[in-house]
């Protein structure tokens, strides 16, 4: 559950909703990854940092970032099987 997003440009950011004590946000940029061509994976890349918030037995805010690459997934990907949606 998104509380806030925006994409502009190439930048995305979002922030999620607080689920049992715990949100997150990211802030990153979309580019064009290493495949050669848009329907194989990695041709477009989501690169940023992803910080978690969560909150200690006294209700107190802790933070953890970590670098994060999101690749594209193949074209043929995105289809589901029969049966299956």
């Amino acid at each position: 559950m998104f509380k806030s997003g925006s994409f502009e440009g190439h930048n995305l950011t979002f922030t999620t909703r607080e689920v049992h004590g715990v949100s997150f946000s990211f802030k990153g940029k979309l580019a064009r990854g290493d495949a050669q061509k848009p329907g194989e994976e990695g041709y477009w890349v989501i690169k940023g940092t992803l910080t978690e918030t969560r909150l200690d037995a006294d209700k107190k805010p802790t933070a953890r970032q970590r670098a994060v690459e999101f690749k594209s997934f193949p074209a043929d990907a995105q289809t589901l099987p029969q049966g299956k949606n």
